[in-house]
């Protein structure tokens, strides 16, 4: 991709919600706190973080947000507490040497092979602080999902650029367990979303068949 994607990017802002309801609920439930709260002096990292739009939302919140993103599409402007790297996420946890609070990885693991999956994981380990989480989201490894997403939501529906996702890069919750046990880390919830074409918003579902989020802790 060489330019901005209106229907690349488009469904991924229609997330922005849900994600954050779901990062909510997982830290009442698990830290007792309101988000807000709990992330006043917390760091956060966004690993394939695209505009930047949602990492943006904590800016005023926690103490400081960087982004990560192999192109240069950020919409929001930097700041002194919220940061932009134009990189290869690889490369940068690579180099890293700090460590976060959170990290975020929303729908970035369905277009990484399997030995860059694995090495991310072992380098988000590394990056992450003790009692740290990781959020993500990505898409489920099946016959169900794979018909959805490329033949309905690329080919029929449109929503999405054709091409846009490989099948067999596609990984399940079993795929995401077994890269946390290789590392030490703690899978604390999965859980399914749904998406509704019509009024273009997503939620939470017990149904994991083509999209899941999820929260890991260090």
């Amino acid at each position: 991709m060489t330019e901005y994607s209106y229907k690349y990017y488009d469904p991924l802002e229609q997330m922005m919600p849900i994600r954050h309801q779901y990062i909510s609920q997982i830290i009442k439930k698990n830290e007792n706190l309101d988000l807000n709260k709990y992330l006043k002096e917390k760091s956060i990292l966004d690993l394939g973080c695209g505009t930047g739009s949602f990492l943006s939302n904590y800016e005023k919140i926690a103490k400081n947000c960087t982004g990560v993103d192999a192109l240069d599409f950020f919409l929001k402007k930097q700041s002194s507490r919220l940061k932009f790297i134009k990189t290869n996420i690889g490369s940068f946890l690579k180099a890293n040497k700090k460590k976060y609070d959170f990290i975020f990885l929303f729908e970035v693991i369905e277009h990484l092979d399997f030995n860059t999956k694995i090495n991310l994981f072992k380098n988000i380990k590394k990056s992450l602080n003790k009692n740290g989480y990781l959020f993500f989201s990505t898409l489920n490894d099946n016959l169900i999902s794979k018909f959805f997403l490329i033949n309905i939501a690329e080919n029929i529906f449109k929503i999405l650029p054709k091409k846009t996702h490989d099948s067999k890069l596609f990984i399940s919750p079993n795929g995401i367990q077994k890269l946390c046990l290789k590392n030490s880390l703690k899978i604390i919830d999965i859980s399914g979303l749904t998406y509704n074409p019509v009024i273009k918003t997503f939620n939470i579902s017990k149904l994991s068949l083509v999209n899941y989020i999820g929260a890991i802790k260090n």
